[in-house]
């Protein structure tokens, strides 16, 4: 047939994903010679990070969308690339996939994902006179429906299930068919598709479980856990999703994505916060609506294969992409002139930075550390929030330089290339030395300051990069500031911050805050190079900064040890970051002794009786992690009493934790709390004659110390307080510890703020 216009060989057009894969009557078909699906946790990461930026942008541009790039299609009207099907039973327009295989499969696991944690939240909204509940519960509805039509497409009859068609099925091992004989659903994703629809048409709410071994399946348990934490709870580290009540607050967003201003009702009850399953079915809402309709993706359908074929090598690229970086450098050496480059500091600066990113092997670990520095630069240089798109770090890079004049310029890159050998050797764990962080062109770091960068990195506390090369970067060029101290601070924040709060709390959006804009109304300067308000050549200021993060903990009523022991106590601190409940469990038993007077608590010590809070004991993993007194393990809990497991969240609490050898934790974990307290004394006996005594009273009671525990020769002086109990353990003694525990840890961490 000849061709009469270019849209006889293919059409191209804009959608949302959702608009695409619900598309009436479409199924997606993968040719057998495509390869598995075969994305990695990385990928999955950055997909749903991508969706959650956009989220964020729409609170300032009510035309934010995240677009994922051009799916390539054949619109086969003869159905002949279907082989082995039964004709008469395919759906109406069987679309056969020739790229996009990966990130379809991907969001038909992310909308399935959210599909199955809003089914499980809104069906207890349902019969309610709460308005605020009743709203949320009717967007669900509607959502809900939105998200299962990208799964599964309704034949309208069939035998059974096979009424109910997965979107998206593989040549050779799946058939599409309304009769049961003819119905195969084998492939990874198709089996999911089909058996997810299938759990939520019968009568049963049990949870949904992937019991397939693939990686699809794998896949789906990723995206879960990303969703539950980073979404849900918004307790994740690494993706930032705006709280509840900064999404109901925008109009631009409420119209974008429900056509309609939240009631005011909705926004009062979600600032308020105390509904926590409101909130968390309304964040779910949200990002679900947004990655349904704001999602946008190229497609690209082809009349032929060949067609398909040519159109996806001309839009494919063989090898790793050139990083922002890359394309940046020649624009500095084009400046300068390649002569003079050679012999210019701007080479030197250059340089340092190509050794940072060229460190490691992995062409993806440089493309990671790449998006990683940038980000951490702008934020540094000029408080800019930089995304990890390619585009947009290009388009800032090349801008900011071109904008500046010749001294500037120098600068610019000078702070770059600080930001560079600040993550080399104090942040990035891939490539940091092996003694730990230290400060290059800068003298050794003390115990306290190599602890406190320590636990930023470890705890991924990414957001402080940026301020902590920033004043790196002045240290480094002879102001008279420190990052060590700057450090201390940042860690105390983050541990007052954090233990009083649930998730985040904002703690990125504070520091994004002292950035680009200071806090004029208390006279306090941006802290990055060139913010608007800030001279080029003003060094950062610790009193500053340090003022500033008081002034945060004023406004979040948690300025004294009474106000945020308040808070804190109540907060399952395990729960919210593994590296949190270590800082201040090592802050609150660091020099303590136990407490006669009280028996199971602690107090203040003399001199170095107990030295914990040093870069040491946070970096021995192996002797030092955290153990629950009464366990976490549904077995074990009979043993104990029922008012511990009353409310889920007390055993998380830090009066119900403990600091021991990851060997004893394991051999404790499970036991009834007349064991563990013989353990715990045995543990503590300070000399070996103690201990044998200890373990023959053991014996005497039918208590067997486990051979691990009694063959160890050093002293473990972190059980002492809790073996010296007498009483049962209960939830009295928990609440106790813990507002003696976070006594002492506010002790320890507030001075580095000055408080």
């Amino acid at each position: 047939m000849p061709i009469k216009n270019i849209s006889d060989v293919f059409d191209a057009y804009p959608k949302s994903a959702a608009d695409f894969m619900r598309e009436r009557g479409q199924g997606f078909f993968i040719p057998g010679y495509q390869r598995l699906y075969a994305w990695e946790r990385s990928h999955i990461h950055q997909l749903i990070e991508d969706i959650a930026h956009g989220v964020e942008q729409l609170l300032d541009q009510d035309d934010a969308t995240t677009f994922i790039g051009t799916l390539i299609t054949i619109h086969d009207t003869e159905n002949r690339g279907v082989e082995g099907s039964a004709r008469g039973q395919l759906p109406g327009k069987v679309m056969t996939v020739i790229d996009g295989q990966q990130r379809l499969t991907t969001l038909m696991l992310t909308y399935m994902v959210l599909h199955d944690e809003i089914d499980s939240r809104h069906v207890g909204f349902k019969n309610t006179e709460d308005h605020a509940r009743l709203w949320i519960y009717r967007q669900s509805v509607q959502t809900l429906s939105e998200l299962i039509d990208t799964l599964e497409e309704d034949m309208n009859y069939g035998d059974g299930d096979n009424q109910w068609y997965p979107r998206m099925i593989r040549e050779y091992v799946d058939q599409w068919s309304r009769h049961g004989a003819d119905a195969k659903y084998e492939s990874p994703i198709a089996s999911l598709l089909h058996s997810y629809g299938s759990h939520k048409r019968a009568e049963t709410r049990a949870a949904f479980k992937v019991d397939a071994n693939n990686t699809v399946a794998k896949s789906f348990g990723i995206v879960r856990s990303i969703i539950r934490s980073s979404i849900t709870r918004g307790t994740g580290n690494t993706i930032s999703y705006p709280a509840a009540s900064q999404l109901a607050s925008e109009t631009a967003l409420a119209t974008a994505l429900f056509n309609e201003p939240i009631p005011e009702h909705v926004g009062e009850r979600l600032d308020d916060g105390a509904d926590v399953r409101l909130l968390e079915l309304f964040r779910l809402v949200v990002f679900a609506r947004f990655a349904l309709h704001r999602v946008v993706v190229t497609v690209v359908t082809a009349r032929s294969e060949d067609y398909a074929f040519d159109m996806f090598e001309s839009l494919n690229t063989t090898g790793e992409a050139l990083t922002a970086f890359e394309t940046f450098k020649p624009q500095v050496v084009g400046h300068e002139g390649q002569d003079q480059y050679l012999h210019s500091d701007l080479k030197h600066y250059i340089d340092r930075i190509e050794a940072y990113l060229s460190a490691g092997t992995a062409a993806q670990r440089r493309q990671q550390a790449t998006h990683g520095l940038l980000i951490a630069f702008a934020q540094a240089e000029s408080g800019k929030r930089l995304y990890k798109r390619p585009s947009f770090q290009r388009s800032y890079l090349h801008d900011r330089f071109r904008s500046l004049d010749d001294d500037e310029r120098a600068h610019f890159v000078r702070q770059m290339a600080d930001t560079a050998s600040f993550m080399h050797c104090a942040w990035d764990r891939q490539v940091m030395p092996p003694e730990g962080p230290m400060l290059e062109g800068l003298p050794a770091v003390n115990n306290v300051d190599k602890l406190c960068l320590e636990i930023l990195s470890k705890s991924n506390h990414s957001i402080t990069i940026g301020p902590l090369a920033r004043i790196y970067s002045a240290q480094r060029n002879g102001a008279e500031t420190s990052v060590g101290e700057a450090a201390q601070m940042m860690v105390a924040f983050f541990g007052l911050w954090r233990g009083a709060k649930r998730g985040t709390a904002g703690i990125d959006d504070l520091y994004r805050t002292l950035m680009l804009e200071g806090y004029p109304e208390r006279d306090i300067s941006p802290l990055s190079r060139l913010a608007e308000r800030q001279e080029s050549s003003s060094v950062p200021s610790l009193d500053e900064l340090r003022k500033y993060l008081r002034v945060r903990l004023e406004e979040g009523s948690i300025d004294t040890r009474d106000k945020w022991v308040a808070l804190a106590k109540d907060i399952p601190i395990y729960t919210e970051s593994r590296d949190l409940t270590r800082l201040l469990l090592l802050a609150a038993t660091h020099n303590t002794v136990a407490d006669p007077e009280y028996p199971g608590l602690v107090k203040e010590g003399r001199g170095n009786v107990l030295e914990l809070l040093n870069y040491e004991s946070w970096t021995n993993q192996a002797n030092i992690t955290i153990e629950h007194i009464a366990p976490q393990s549904e077995t074990a809990r009979e043993l104990w009493p029922n008012d511990l497991y009353e409310n889920p969240e007390t055993i998380d609490r830090i009066g119900n934790l403990l600091l021991l050898p990851s060997n004893d934790n394991s051999s404790i974990s499970d036991r009834p709390w007349s064991e563990k307290r013989a353990i715990y004394r045995v543990l503590a006996a300070t000399t070996a004659d103690e201990m044998e005594k200890l373990i023959a009273a053991a014996r005497a009671e039918g208590i067997e110390i486990p051979p691990g525990i009694a063959e160890r020769t050093d002293y473990l002086p972190l059980t002492s307080s809790v073996g010296l109990l007498d009483d049962d353990w209960s939830l009295q003694i928990v609440e106790e510890r813990s507002v003696r525990l976070l006594q002492l840890a506010w002790g320890r961490l507030a001075p580095w703020l000055g408080l």
